[in-house]
């Protein structure tokens, strides 16, 4: 059907403890799903990011059905139970849920595991992708910051090399006229020698 969300899987399970709003034990079904695990009768959903850590707690009960039918025999029989411990920050605070997947056990933690290691991969790369697109960024301000330096550079020696042309040229350009000028005081007096030698000669 179109439009359901995958679910990887769903086991029976008992709530033994651990969260602040359940107190007492409370059988359940545990919705395993690709980014979290949810109680199917209970306000509890656990993101696989959220979990701290995993771990199992063994403990050995006296079972009301053993003692009834060995007598007080049964009180020095225990029965070992394997507990799943989930230890996560729902976002308000940290809670330790203590569950009984019963001979489901191994096959709920691996699935959990699994999910918290494909989770914590992921927020890896997020910050990895992160901390590059933060360092394109700043390789980005500084080349810009060292292209605008430098363009300040260009117009201040630019500047300097105008304002130290500007006498130079001024003097330049009156020496070229005074020296023109020579020249044509110097070709007038030429003329005028040429010509009074010409009117001698007449």
């Amino acid at each position: 059907m179109f439009g359901r969300e995958k679910r990887l899987a769903k086991i029976d399970a008992k709530y033994i403890s651990g969260h602040s709003l359940y107190y007492h034990e409370k059988g359940t079904d545990v919705l395993f799903y690709v980014d979290r695990m949810k109680f199917d009768n209970m306000d509890i959903t656990i993101p696989y990011g959220s979990i701290t850590r995993l771990g199992a707690q063994e403990d050995r009960h006296i079972t009301k059905t053993r003692v009834f039918m060995t007598g007080l025999v049964g009180l020095f029989w225990k029965k070992k139970y394997r507990y799943t411990v989930i230890e996560y920050n729902d976002g308000i605070q940290d809670q330790t849920i203590i569950l009984d997947f019963h001979k489901e056990a191994n096959k709920a933690q691996k699935i959990i595991y699994n999910q918290m290691a494909g989770a914590r991969q992921k927020q890896e790369a997020l910050a990895s992708s992160v901390k590059v697109d933060y360092k394109v960024l700043e390789d980005t301000n500084n080349n810009k910051e060292r292209e605008k330096a430098a363009e300040e550079l260009r117009k201040l020696k630019d500047g300097y090399t105008r304002v130290e042309a500007l006498p130079f040229s001024r003097d330049s350009n009156k020496e070229i006229i005074e020296h023109d000028t020579e020249l044509e005081e110097e070709r007038k007096f030429d003329q005028i020698k040429n010509n009074y030698n010409s009117e001698l000669n007449e």
